[in-house]
């Protein structure tokens, strides 16, 4: 098998001065196996990729290697890369989004290899954040919130108001009560996939002395405790109460005119509305 090299052979000449100089020459051709050229030199190879240039829908993890190379350095944005370039690389180059990735080789005596330059299109599917329930906004109430993500593999959460990943959070398993105002920060996971992180603002103002209606969210302020006699809820004991009152006269049972709140409307609660009348 013959492959194509690059060599690069380094003579120092020595002037009748005594001093040194450094000249470079090349060659290039086919070298077989067990053929010496007699030439000494350095092979220069340009890095390669392990991932080819191309589109792709999920992240791309690149090795690049240069076979005798003292050092590869590499750039994303499409610049060209140099051996002071401080992207001197060292583990595989994770490749997210679409960029173009350019590389060179180092060896000694300032000897660079070429530039190889790969494009990469990364086109990743919409991964579907988690959705809360009940939505973000203002309660009177200690809230319990759920979180749901279709076709997530599991969803993570924070309260602490960092971001959460795949590997670092709550997992979430079960409803997570919200007693006071705080944001929670949720991500949905999908293998070795994820969604965008996500945060819901949750104010909860419940009025002193009570919880403000149910976990379902809202409310607003309760009313206040209605007059004794106030049978119709208007603010004030007077004629309209009194007919609602004799409406009901002689039922049983829980109602409205039952002031006193014996089971029965009857003289008890005749007495009772006449001694709040007009308040």
């Amino acid at each position: 098998m013959k492959n194509l090299i690059k060599i690069i052979s380094v003579m120092a000449l020595s002037l009748f001065c005594a001093v040194n100089f450094v000249s470079a020459s090349t060659t290039g051709g086919d070298l077989g196996n067990g053929l010496n050229t007699g030439i000494g030199g350095t092979v220069v190879v340009a890095p390669t990729a392990n991932v080819p240039a191309g589109t792709y829908t999920s992240v791309q993890n690149v090795s690049l290697a240069a076979i005798g190379s003292l050092s590869v350095h590499y750039t994303i944005d499409g610049i060209a890369p140099a051996c002071l370039n401080l992207n001197t690389y060292s583990a595989p180059i994770s490749i997210s989004a679409t960029a173009i990735l350019k590389a060179i080789a180092c060896y000694g005596n300032g000897v660079t290899s070429s530039i190889s330059s790969y494009d990469y299109v990364i086109n990743l599917p919409a991964y579907v954040p988690p959705i809360a329930s009940p939505l973000a906004g203002t309660y009177t109430s200690v809230q319990s919130v759920t979180f749901s993500a279709t076709g997530s593999s599991s969803i993570r959460y924070t309260i602490d108001g960092t971001a959460p990943s795949c590997s670092v959070g709550n997992v979430y398993e079960s409803a997570v009560a919200v007693g006071s105002s705080q944001t929670i920060k949720a991500i949905a996971c999908y293998g070795e996939n994820f969604s965008n992180v996500v945060s819901f603002i949750y104010a909860i103002n419940i009025p002193s002395g009570g919880g403000g209606g149910n976990s379902g969210g809202g409310g607003g302020t309760p009313p206040p405790t209605p007059k004794t006699g106030d049978i119709n809820s208007d603010s004030k004991v007077d004629k309209y109460d009194f007919a609602m009152l004799m409406a009901s006269w002689g039922q049983t049972g829980s109602n409205s005119s039952d002031l006193n709140h014996d089971n029965k409307v009857d003289k008890y609660d005749f007495a009772l509305l006449m001694l709040n009348w007009g308040k």
